[in-house]
């Protein structure tokens, strides 16, 4: 997987049901909070709280953004 300044990015073709894009950010929730501002609409919202979580952004074309903090 790349990883270009602590952000590791990951793309996946058959592992899930559409082709998904993943990245692996510091703060999920900061992410998804930001990118609904901005009018992403969301797919798998992330646990509210603190620590580890995962959340699930469509793109225009459907496609799934998967930000997987772990």
């Amino acid at each position: 997987m790349p990883n270009d300044g602590g952000v590791k990015i990951g793309l996946f073709h058959g592992m899930f049901d559409k082709n998904t894009i993943a990245f692996n950010p510091p703060g999920v929730r900061a992410v998804q909070a930001s990118a609904e501002a901005a009018g992403f609409e969301a797919g798998t919202k992330a646990e509210p709280g603190e620590g580890p979580a995962f959340a699930t952004l469509i793109d225009p074309d459907g496609n799934p953004l998967l930000f997987d903090q772990h």
